[in-house]
């Protein structure tokens, strides 16, 4: 967050969102998204999201409510609880049936959100994660001055419309030096490794 603003106050717009962008993986915090907004304001490129389904709305705002270790704890607290029910039911009479069943769609829930939190290592291909598209977002910040944007892996490629630095991007595929990206509107391609900066 302290890195953000630095980066602000030098009017290093990239960093400064990169930054931000860092700061609420790891904890939500209201001015951190404030500064963040302010940040979004001076880039170039206005990218006009595509609106949400109210599902997904709804989930993706319960999924960035708390971190990570949250969801992971209050999962294994929900195993431990399924776990006493059933020793209970051993030695009484209660029957420990509906309790099971509750618990256990309350603990798949939260490890869907707990895997929704996670980021993996930059050294390895996002898609080749195990329900990567429809759980987890890699993301990146766009460095270069001027990005083109191509409809294929390859220089000689058509370009499809242009990125300017501080603008974020989902990455969806990496084949050698090229990222296949896709932007808040739905307009994707391939720009450059180099260009790009990791969230």
């Amino acid at each position: 967050y302290n890195l953000g603003n630095c980066y602000y106050k030098t009017n290093d717009w990239a960093n400064a969102i990169w930054n931000y962008e860092k700061s609420l993986q790891l904890k939500h915090n209201e001015k951190t998204v404030h500064n963040l907004k302010l940040a979004n304001l001076k880039i170039i490129d206005r990218i006009v999201p595509l609106p949400q389904l109210f599902y997904k709305k709804w989930w993706n705002n319960l999924n960035q409510t708390f971190n990570t270790q949250f969801w992971q704890i209050l999962a294994l607290l929900s195993i431990g609880f399924i776990f006493i029910f059933r020793i209970i039911s051993l030695f009484t009479s209660l029957k420990s049936k509906l309790f099971t069943k509750i618990f256990s769609v309350t603990t798949v829930i939260l490890l869907f959100l707990a895997h929704g939190n996670l980021k993996y290592p930059e050294s390895l291909n996002p898609s080749s994660y195990p329900f990567h598209n429809n759980f987890c977002k890699k993301e990146a910040i766009i460095f270069s001055e001027t990005t083109t944007v191509n409809s294929a892996p390859s220089i000689r490629s058509a370009n499809t419309f242009t990125l300017h630095s501080g603008s974020k991007v989902e990455i969806i595929n990496i084949i050698g030096d090229w990222i296949n990206i896709k932007i808040a509107n739905g307009n994707s391609g391939w720009v450059a490794q180099n260009s790009i900066k990791e969230l």
